[in-house]
């Protein structure tokens, strides 16, 4: 018994380290590069998501506190044994008291969920911005004047520092 807590501990704790970060960064990814709507079925997932993840911590965290007690019992005496025992009970007490508490306290009606719908529907998200008209060799007249702006700061920068330009970036020795 004390191995097999130990090994379900240690796999339902793995495998909800796994799950939360692929969700994390998977999901917050697909949120921020992927295309239009993809936020919204990022927060979907991610939030169908939870209620397996909190059940593969919760397996992990009684898995823990049962593996201390297979090991207060098999290493200990009676009365030590008896008292980590107690002490791990009322830890496992506290947890499951607490996280009760949290998801009281932050448990809200799924019908009360926000909606972006009414967001994504009204003018303002909808304005229609006038595309700029395309100007004939616009990129190469930029890189153009970019590239003397370049030239210009780089000797002069090396001007004052009492360096010799030669109209390029090369210092002369």
């Amino acid at each position: 018994a004390y191995f097999t807590s130990v090994i379900t501990a240690l796999t339902a704790n793995l495998q909800c380290v796994a799950a939360t970060t692929s969700i994390v960064v998977l999901g917050s990814s697909l949120s921020l590069r992927g295309p239009d709507g993809a936020m919204l079925i990022a927060v979907d997932h991610m939030y169908q998501e939870r209620k397996n993840i909190f059940r593969t911590f919760a397996v992990g965290v009684i898995a823990i506190h049962s593996t201390a007690m297979w090991a207060a019992t098999i290493v200990m005496d009676f009365v030590c044994s008896i008292t980590c025992i107690s002490i791990i009970i009322f830890s496992l007490y506290r947890i499951v008291s607490s996280t009760r508490k949290y998801m009281r306290t932050f448990n809200y009606d799924e019908s009360q969920a926000v909606s972006f719908d009414d967001i994504l529907a009204s003018a303002p998200a909808n304005i229609s911005i006038p595309s700029i008209p395309s100007i004939p060799n616009m990129h190469s007249s930029v890189s153009q004047s970019v590239e003397a702006a370049v030239r210009v700061a780089s000797d002069t920068v090396l001007a004052a520092a009492g360096q010799e330009t030669t109209g390029s970036h090369q210092r002369n020795n």
